[in-house]
């Protein structure tokens, strides 16, 4: 395209403001949500859906970013106005590339800081879906040094953009009210853009208001899942070696709590050879054939002080069973300890069923021990 308008169009400036309005939001919400992590001035609730929301605006101008750089490259901007002098002029051509390499670097080196760190956390776009980590980073074992490296690199460029928009707004009002040569009026917007943008950025400034429970990561050096029961009358223990915790919790909301857990059945360990060698045979776990128990809450109630009863769907070897697991809580600042046993049922779960149906040799009561340790989510990473 050749012809050159006066003013920016529609697109280019809705893309403008949208960006602009986004980053602005952006500066101070992450300035915030460090220090009242690092100096916890703010429920873990509260910082973990500034993060979140942090993160959902960060990406959307990743994409901003890129739908206006594509626009550009086939949609001339209107001429500098010939008054300027042409140092004026290049100095203002370098301020939009150095714009647009901060506009692509800065949410690129948060998404990978993300993608790095050795906490895994989802990024939820807005609640709506899973955003993807890059998965070079996410397949990476030693996480923290590069998890570090990108987090001091997003921390300048934050840094830069704070002193490049401190240039750019001052260039522009000085073009406006001393040299009255009209370089603002290109890309002001009409009132009925104004609108536009107003009711395209409401969603996502209001994202997030309503504090969601914390996500809470569990400390698998200290926490466990055990299992006990008899066999030819002498006691047994074992702990399974392998599974996931994913825990959405706040005592002051429990309606919104709730909590998953995969389990990896070959890892029942118990220290006896014969146990180990049997638990995971298709009369027992049946791990070869499906590897996985999991278990899903419906409700967290409270029954009393620091106690509440748990109760969901354990489907193992294909069954599915009601539990319910009454456990304490001792939260301490962001740390949380539990304790929780419950009684699981081998017949209803067709463990065993086949050499021992009359519980004659394994007692058929086997109780589950559940003991966690837990650290409200490191916002951000």
């Amino acid at each position: 395209m050749t012809t050159h308008p006066s003013r920016y169009d529609f697109v280019a400036m809705s893309l403008h403001w949208l960006t602009a309005v986004a980053i602005l939001f952006l500066l101070p919400m992450g300035k915030w949500m460090v220090d009242a992590a690092a100096q916890h001035t703010a429920p873990p609730a509260v910082i973990f859906d500034t993060y979140q929301l942090h993160k959902s605006i960060g990406l959307s101008v990743l994409l901003l970013s890129i739908g206006r750089i594509a626009w550009r490259l086939y949609h001339p901007p209107p001429p500098l106005p010939a008054s300027m002098a042409t140092w004026e002029k290049r100095a203002a051509n370098l301020m939009h590339i150095g714009f647009y390499v901060l506009i692509l670097a800065l949410p690129l080196t948060g998404w990978a800081m993300v993608s790095a760190s050795p906490w895994g956390i989802p990024t939820i776009w807005f609640n709506l879906f899973e955003w993807p980590h890059i998965a070079p980073l996410a397949a990476i074992e030693a996480k923290k040094p590069v998890e570090d490296m990108f987090k001091g690199a997003h921390d300048v460029l934050g840094n830069l953009t704070i002193l490049m928009i401190l240039v750019h707004v001052g260039a522009a009002l000085k073009h406006q009210f001393i040299a009255r040569d009209n370089v603002l009026g290109r890309m002001l917007p009409r009132v009925f853009l104004t609108i536009l943008l107003a009711a395209c950025l409401l969603p996502m400034l209001t994202q997030g208001t309503d504090a969601a429970p914390a996500q809470w990561v569990v400390d698998r050096a200290t926490s466990t899942i055990g299992f006990s029961g008899t066999h030819a009358g002498r006691g047994f223990k074992g702990v399974f070696e392998t599974w996931t915790a994913r825990i959405l919790f706040d005592p002051n909301d429990l309606a919104a709590s709730e909590v998953e857990v995969r389990v990896t059945t070959a890892s029942a360990k118990t220290g006896t050879l014969i146990y180990d060698g049997t638990l995971p045979q298709g009369e027992w776990l049946d791990s070869k054939a499906i590897s996985e128990a999991q278990f899903r809450s419906d409700k967290i109630e409270k029954t009393g002080a620091d106690q509440f009863v748990l109760t969901g769907q354990l489907t193992l070897k294909g069954r599915t069973v009601p539990i319910t697991l009454p456990f304490s809580l001792s939260l301490s600042g962001a740390e949380a300890i539990v304790n929780g046993s419950t009684i699981l049922d081998r017949g209803k779960l067709d463990i065993g069923q086949k050499s021992d149906p009359k519980a004659e040799w394994v007692s058929n009561e086997i109780r589950l021990d559940i003991n966690l340790r837990a650290r409200a989510e490191r916002p951000g990473q």
